[in-house]
């Protein structure tokens, strides 16, 4: 499967790249502070976005911050409180079906917005959670290890998986830390063809 990798210009602090293949197109930023890069605006340290060809489901990783906006158009939305979070994901013109975090099914959520938004209480700071609706399927991973928002902020590996299935028993950081690993080595490999 051929791949075309591109660096895209940021407006911020930071560095992102987009790799596409027939398949799926992935969108990688990693910095600092609000950011704007390709159809993107963040303040997250990281995000990893994989858009597959011919489908509305998306795969997201958002560590370290507290929104994700898409065509300008808010994605993501995270508000840390005493217990955990609140994250908020837009689904416009969906109606949510069910969530599971870590694999295992979800009821601490409710519709917002008519139906086209969905806010999910958390325990949890770092999660993987599976939305499910009629029309599209996210799959998100949240995490706070580098803190949100705040301009000292590290950000460090998330402990969440994305997968087409989660198995409620599995150890839920080896896979996002490969992920980030080949992410790094995508990005070494692109700069040194570059040079």
């Amino acid at each position: 499967m051929d791949k075309k990798t591109e660096e895209l210009p940021v407006t911020g602090n930071g560095n992102a790249i987009r790799v596409g293949s027939s398949a799926n197109t992935d969108t990688i930023y990693s910095g600092t502070g609000d950011a704007t890069f390709d159809i993107f605006k963040t303040d997250a340290g990281t995000v990893f976005f994989r858009q597959p060809k011919n489908s509305a489901d998306y795969y997201c990783m958002l560590s370290g911050g507290t929104y994700l906006r898409k065509n300008g158009d808010d994605l993501i939305g995270i508000s840390k409180t005493d217990a955990g979070m609140e994250i908020t994901v837009h689904m416009p013109k969906n109606t949510i079906q069910r969530i599971t975090r870590d694999g295992m099914p979800y009821t601490n959520f409710k519709e917002t917005n008519g139906g086209s938004a969905v806010k999910i209480i958390s325990d949890k700071t770092n999660a993987a959670f599976e939305i499910y609706s009629k029309k599209q399927t996210a799959h998100i991973i949240v995490s706070d290890e580098g803190g949100l928002s705040g301009p000292s902020r590290t950000v460090t590996p998330p402990t969440g998986i994305i997968r087409d299935r989660y198995p409620a028993d599995q150890n839920a950081g080896g896979f996002t830390f490969s992920l980030i690993s080949g992410c790094i080595i995508i990005l070494a490999g692109w700069y040194v063809r570059r040079e």
